[in-house]
Order: C-alpha cells, then sequence, then structure tokens
C-alpha cells in the first residue's frame, strides 16, 4: 500500500474437530469422545466466549466446526481456541485442526493450522 498504509485482509476461521487421528499405526476408530468444552481467548489471553452449553459426544470419525465469522475481529490476530475432551485410555487422540479462510478481489487466502495437545493439571 502507498504511504506506509497496511491492509488488513479479514478472514473467517473454524475450528474442527476430529474423532481419531491417524497418528498410530493401527488406527482405532471404535470409541468415542467427548468434548467436555470449547473456550475462544483473544490475543490478550481474556476469555471471549464458551462454545458448548454442555459436554457433546463426538462419534468416530465424527466431525463438529465452532466458527468465527469473517466479521468478528474481537479475538485480533492471536485468538486461540481451549478444547477439553475426554475419553477411554485406548481410545486415538482428535485431530484438531484451523482453517482459516478469506478473500481480497481475486485472490482467495487459506491457512490450516494443527493443534496440540498442552498439559492439564
Amino acid at each position: 500500500m502507498a504511504d506506509g498504509q497496511t491492509d488488513v485482509l479479514a478472514i473467517a476461521t473454524a475450528k474442527g474437530s476430529h474423532c481419531g487421528s491417524g497418528a498410530d499405526p493401527v488406527w482405532r476408530a471404535e470409541q468415542p469422545i467427548v468434548i467436555e468444552w470449547v473456550q475462544y481467548y483473544d490475543s490478550t489471553g481474556k476469555r471471549i466466549r464458551d462454545y458448548l452449553a454442555q459436554p457433546s459426544e463426538l462419534r468416530p470419525l465424527a466431525s463438529v466446526e465452532f466458527v468465527i465469522q469473517r466479521s468478528d475481529a474481537t479475538g485480533g490476530p492471536g485468538a486461540n481456541f481451549l478444547i477439553r475432551w475426554k475419553g477411554p485410555a485406548t481410545v486415538d487422540e482428535p485431530l484438531i485442526e484451523a482453517v482459516m479462510v478469506g478473500q481480497s478481489g481475486n485472490a482467495g487466502i487459506s491457512v490450516a493450522s494443527v493443534g496440540r495437545v498442552l498439559k492439564s493439571s
């Protein structure tokens, strides 16, 4: 942009969770998991909103998504999701991904980010 101006491309974000990761060479897609909560945080670490009113079961190979609309800028540039789930000790970890999509003129943009496990106390 001219004169030192910057242009911010607004993108929509979808956080997906899929039951079963496939990381184990012997993939067991036999047991459901329970998503206990999904929390959305802004760039400063302040919790913005919760996405589940109560825990929800996710069947093997099923998917669920939580969408941030392109017009919603409350999370800022470094927004985060935390997702707590539980299942039997033998269940595969879920695959949790964020997919961000946007468009500017004729150009489309998409970015995918794979979630990672954080240790809980």
